[in-house]
């Protein structure tokens, strides 16, 4: 399976950003319609869509010991860790970054 980002970069270079609640309907069926306006067919994922401002946003917060749900720069310094001199003992590990939730 090839991730989003590789496809954009190395397929058909085309992608569009669409904002809205996958929680209301009308934004669902609104992001639909632009995703046919843009390709002419619907093929697309939406990953991590309808969480921010509800409920549910408040139960992971509440679940994760750092109080708070991960941003990009908590993978950024990850990531960066496992590409330096200082990752070099590391050898066949899972790395969890999920600032500690279960």
């Amino acid at each position: 399976m090839t991730n989003s980002y590789s496809f954009v970069v190395f397929g058909d270079g085309r992608a569009i950003a669409v904002q809205g609640d996958v929680a209301q309907r009308s934004d669902a069926q609104r992001l639909v319609a632009e995703a046919k306006k843009a390709f002419g067919r619907l093929d697309v994922l939406v990953n991590k869509a309808g969480v921010m401002g509800t409920e549910f946003e408040k139960q992971l917060i509440a679940s994760t010991p750092l109080g708070r749900l991960g941003q990009p720069e908590d993978i950024a310094r990850v990531a960066v860790f496992l590409a330096s001199d200082d990752a070099g003992w590391l050898t066949g590990k899972i790395i969890f970054a999920n600032g500690g939730n279960k």
